[in-house]
Formats: structure tokens, C-alpha cells, sequence
């Protein structure tokens, strides 16, 4: 079971929904509240999923490198492949054997960056990266946050779509 649902704009959507529900089920007096948020967050995300939607329908080669599995639910709703340096829950580096063979399917690829997670090392992205000719970049599981995103109040809706930018572009 993967349990990062939240990187996923249309699950972070649906989310959102549960959550104005229920909040308007325990405080029925700020029900409009409530509804007029999740409205606004909702356009938010629709908005972001129609234009990765239809960026990511643009490029040819699906296939992106991850640190671990948790972009499985962004790869399911744009159509794209993760391939994981890591299983759904690691959080240690690779080993020999699972860095050979993501190096050698990168480079069959051609894949152009390999992600390591922001807020964490990024040693086994740099070492396959310079293997093959790459560049490393970061994304986030949304595990981590610099005091300059908290200070900045960043919201969910920003970081998925800088997790979709960062995806985009090495595939484009």
C-alpha cells in the first residue's frame, strides 16, 4: 500500500472534500466557510491537473527517477512511469545491485535528471547522474520543510506543482 496519497492533486483534492465535510458536519455554523475553502482550493487543484494534464501528454519518454516509491499516484494521474531507487518506505540508499540497474535503464532512456528528496541526501542521485551524463533535482514527499517555506506559509496546491514543474521539465 503506498501511503502517499497527498502527492497526488486529485487525491489532495478529494482530500480537501473530506476534510470540508467533515468540519462542516461538527461545526454546521461555519458550513459556508468551509465549502467556499474547499471551492477555492478545488479550482487550485483543477487547474493545476488540467495543465500537467496536458503538458505531460506533450513528451515522449514517461519515465522519471525517484529516490523512493512515492510518486506512484502523480505517475497513475498523468500517465507517466516512476522508477525508484528505493522501496515505498526507505529511506536508506540503494545498494550496488539496484544502482547498476537503474544506471543502466537510464541510460537506455536517456533520462536527462535523477531526483533525490528535498531535505534528504542526494548522494545516490549524484553518483547516477554523473554515470550517465544527468543532472539531479529535488522533489518533495512533503516530509521535509525548510524554515523559509514554513516562514512563507507554501501550500500544499504550490508544492505539487513545483513536484510536477521539477517532473516536467526533465521530461521535456
Amino acid at each position: 500500500f503506498d501511503p502517499h496519497t497527498w502527492l497526488s492533486p486529485k487525491n489532495a483534492k478529494a482530500q480537501a472534500k473530506v476534510i470540508a465535510d467533515k468540519l462542516s458536519e461538527v461545526d454546521p455554523a461555519n458550513k459556508e466557510y468551509y465549502e467556499a475553502n474547499y471551492e477555492k482550493i478545488a479550482a487550485e487543484f483543477d487547474s493545476i491537473i488540467e495543465e500537467y494534464t496536458e503538458k505531460f501528454a506533450g513528451v515522449e519518454n514517461k519515465k522519471f527517477i525517484v529516490p523512493h516509491e512515492a510518486f506512484g499516484y502523480v505517475a497513475r494521474d498523468f500517465d507517466l512511469e516512476q522508477i525508484p531507487l528505493a522501496s515505498l518506505t526507505s529511506t536508506a540508499d540503494p545498494d550496488a545491485k539496484v544502482m547498476k540497474e537503474v544506471t543502466d535503464l537510464a541510460k537506455a532512456e536517456q533520462i536527462k535528471t535523477v531526483f533525490f528528496e528535498k531535505g534528504g541526501s542526494d548522494k545516490a542521485a549524484k553518483t547516477i547522474a554523473d554515470e550517465i551524463g544527468a543532472e539531479t533535482a529535488p522533489l518533495s514527499t512533503m516530509e521535509f520543510a525548510s524554515q523559509e517555506e514554513l516562514d512563507k506559509g507554501v501550500t500544499l496546491q504550490e508544492i505539487i506543482k513545483e513536484n510536477l514543474e521539477n517532473i516536467y521539465k526533465s521530461l521535456a
